[in-house]
């Protein structure tokens, strides 16, 4: 079987078996917090540890992207999107080093934090035997996520994750 991972955009979606509806509070998944305890060390929702960059190199970046165009994926501004959480936290004391285009665009792009996603388990046959139902998730955050359409092939559930790692960039640990 394949595992197909859908983030954005459209597809042409295979014939899908028939299948039960699910309610709109049974597509939802488990969240990070009731998690933590319950998880096997190797499960992707276990804590991660939060890197940092020094302080004066993440200046420099900034510094550089204030003279490059703002919505462009240079270097300098993939690396403060990267660190979102370090960058949400210096921005505030460093707004003087950008003109009003580039503190605009960087909030707003600091502050994007949904990603839609649905999975799919396709056959050799080209049949959908499992579905995860569409829905926005917050980036970051570690879920357990139930396959709710499995039909005959049982309880089905993934655990992971997807952070943004740039301005057009997902990465996702499942």
């Amino acid at each position: 079987m394949n595992l197909f991972f859908i983030f954005i955009g459209c597809v042409t979606e295979p014939a899908l078996e028939n299948v039960t509806s699910v309610s709109e509070t049974d597509k939802r998944a488990y969240t990070d917090s009731d998690l933590q305890q319950n998880c096997i060390s190797t499960c992707s929702v276990q804590d991660d540890h939060y890197v940092e960059i020094p302080q004066n190199e993440w200046l420099a970046h900034l510094e550089t992207w204030s003279k490059e165009p703002v919505g462009e994926p240079t270097l300098a501004l993939e690396t403060l999107l990267f660190y979102a959480e370090q960058s949400l936290s210096l921005l505030p004391t460093h707004e003087d080093k950008l003109d009003d285009f580039h503190v605009d665009f960087l909030y707003k792009e600091l502050h994007r934090n949904q990603v839609h996603i649905e999975m799919r388990i396709i056959d050799e046959n080209n049949l959908v035997r499992a579905k995860m139902e569409s829905g926005d998730f917050t980036l970051r955050q570690k879920q357990h996520l139930p396959f709710k359409q499995t039909k005959t092939l049982g309880w089905l559930e993934t655990a992971g994750k997807v952070k943004r790692v740039g301005l057009s960039h997902l990465w996702s640990r499942w």
